[in-house]
C-alpha cells in the first residue's frame, strides 16, 4: 500500500479551506512532552519466533507550528521523536547465550489540522510518516488539547494523544498523555 504526503496535505488543506477564511491570527509554535503505552504485538513486529521480554512504555517530544488560519481551523506541521516500545531477544552461539534489545523509536512528520483553535479546547488530526530506522511507515495521529493557562504571551496545554503506526503486518496504537507550552509567533 502506498501513501503520498502530498495527497495527505492536500486533503487537510481542502478540509480547512471548506471552513472559509476568518480574521488573522499569528502562527503558533508548540512543544509537548508525551508519555504513555503502546498496544502492539511485539513478536509479530519483530519477526522473531520467541521474545525474551518487551517494554511497551512510550515517551517522546513533539514540536508543532500552526501557520495557516481558517474559520475555526488551523493548518500546520508536526515533527517529533518518540520511543514506542522495546523488545529483547535471546539466542545462543555455541556455549554462549546472547541477548539483544531492540528499541522501536524514530522521528515523525505530519501535516496537522487543528479544529476549535480559538477556544481553550481543541482537537488536532494529522496524517504523516514515521521514520523507524530504515523503514518509513505511514501514521495517523489525533490530539485532544486543553489550555490549563492561556495568556497573551504563552499558554500551557495538556491533553491526550492517540498515534497509529500503520506498519504491516503489525500495526501499533500508542495512547499517551501530553503537556507543553504554546507561544504565538509575531503580533
Amino acid at each position: 500500500m502506498r501513501y503520498s504526503a502530498g495527497l495527505m496535505t492536500a486533503g487537510l488543506i481542502a478540509v480547512a479551506h471548506a471552513a472559509g477564511a476568518q480574521e488573522y491570527r499569528p502562527p503558533r509554535a508548540e512543544l509537548d512532552v508525551v508519555g504513555g503505552y503502546t498496544f502492539v504485538n511485539a513478536q509479530t513486529w519483530s519477526g522473531f519466533t520467541t521474545l525474551n521480554s518487551s517494554n511497551k512504555v512510550s515517551y517522546g517530544a513533539l514540536a508543532r507550528i500552526l501557520f495557516v488560519n481558517f474559520s475555526g481551523a488551523h493548518l500546520g506541521i508536526e515533527l517529533g521523536m518518540q520511543q514506542f516500545f522495546s523488545y529483547e531477544v535471546q539466542g545462543s552461539s555455541g556455549t554462549q547465550v546472547l541477548t539483544r534489545t531492540f528499541n522501536v523509536n524514530g522521528f515523525h512528520f505530519a501535516p496537522t489540522l487543528r479544529l476549535g483553535g480559538g477556544t481553550r479546547s481543541s482537537l488536532d488530526v494529522g496524517a504523516g510518516f514515521h521514520f523507524l530506522g530504515d523503514e518509513t511507515v505511514p501514521g495517523i495521529m489525533i490530539n485532544s488539547n486543553h489550555a490549563l493557562f492561556r495568556g497573551r504571551r504563552f499558554s500551557i496545554p495538556v491533553g491526550a494523544r492517540v498515534n497509529f503506526v500503520l506498519r504491516d503486518p503489525a500495526p501499533a496504537a500508542n495512547f499517551a498523555l501530553k503537556a507543553g507550552v504554546s507561544i504565538p509567533l509575531g503580533r
